[in-house]
């Protein structure tokens, strides 16, 4: 069995049997004055055991542990009768949290490789996936690949200028202007490195996925998305495809962009490759 421990938080003082309960994971007793048990009598067979403990700065996962499946699910019953008759709406989600904790599982991923390169370099895909997996738990998915941004950047066509509407004669661009250009360029980058590390030709596809969302059936929702697939080289539904972006990664990204744009409006001057123009995609 296993059992992961986050970092204490205030629960409702009715609900006081939970440390005992935990410990049905682990084949140990608690010493307390309500189980009878003392430090005097303590024996090593009242401290339990598990195979494996993952301590970190939140969270303490315990993997292996020696308790019985009869007894904890005796438990799990008896929590979910409970939940049946408290009133309270912090009662509830408490009880339920338990449930969810009594109930978890915990999955062990071994990682390795013919050379210490090539295990950490899986290892930090394993990593990667794992963090990609809580940040969509926690506010949900998008389809992937860079299409969200183009979609919404044609949503926001009129407010976002490409730079090349500015190179007429006698136009000048000013602030405002270069910022929605560094913008537009900003949603047009995750699909084009995308398709020139697949050695394709980005604005191509940009252009196409535009022109797919400008001129396509007006109702189109979000989640029913046309991408590009970098490893079939193929247009088509990016959840069908399982290619999905975290919301939660995406929204960051976005965020710290803009934070690190403005702190640049401050620093009057910035360097950048020589020979690069700014702004030019589509």
């Amino acid at each position: 069995m296993n059992y992961s421990v986050s970092r204490p938080t205030p629960k409702p003082t009715r609900l006081s049997d939970t440390p005992n309960a935990e410990c049905r994971f682990f084949w140990a007793n608690i010493v307390s004055a309500s189980t009878g048990l003392t430090l005097e009598k303590l024996t090593q067979k009242d401290l339990g055991w598990a195979r494996k403990v993952v301590c970190g700065p939140h969270r303490t996962t315990l993997i292996g542990g020696g308790g019985k499946a009869p007894a904890i699910q005796d438990r799990i019953a008896v929590l979910q009768e409970k939940q049946g008759t408290v009133t309270g709406q912090m009662e509830r989600e408490y009880l339920a949290e338990r449930i969810s904790k009594l109930n978890g599982k915990v999955a062990v991923i071994h990682v390795g490789g013919t050379t210490d390169t090539e295990m950490t370099e899986r290892l930090m895909r394993v990593d990667d996936a794992l963090h990609a997996t809580r940040a969509a738990l926690a506010e949900g998915t998008v389809p992937g690949g860079g299409s969200i941004l183009i979609y919404y950047l044609t949503k926001a066509a009129g407010h976002l200028p490409n730079a090349r509407q500015f190179k007429g004669e006698g136009t000048q661009t000013n602030d405002v202007d270069t910022g929605r250009i560094l913008v537009r360029a900003a949603l047009n980058s995750p699909l084009r490195i995308i398709a020139e590390n697949a050695g394709e030709d980005g604005m191509q596809h940009i252009n196409h996925l535009v022109e797919h969302y400008t001129t396509g059936e007006k109702n189109i929702q979000p989640q029913d998305l046309l991408g590009w697939n970098a490893a079939t080289k193929e247009y088509g539904d990016m959840y069908a495809m399982g290619i999905l972006d975290p919301v939660k990664v995406l929204r960051i990204v976005l965020e710290k962009a803009a934070s690190i744009a403005g702190d640049l409006l401050l620093t009057e001057a910035v360097i950048t490759a020589k020979g690069v123009e700014v702004g030019t995609t589509a």
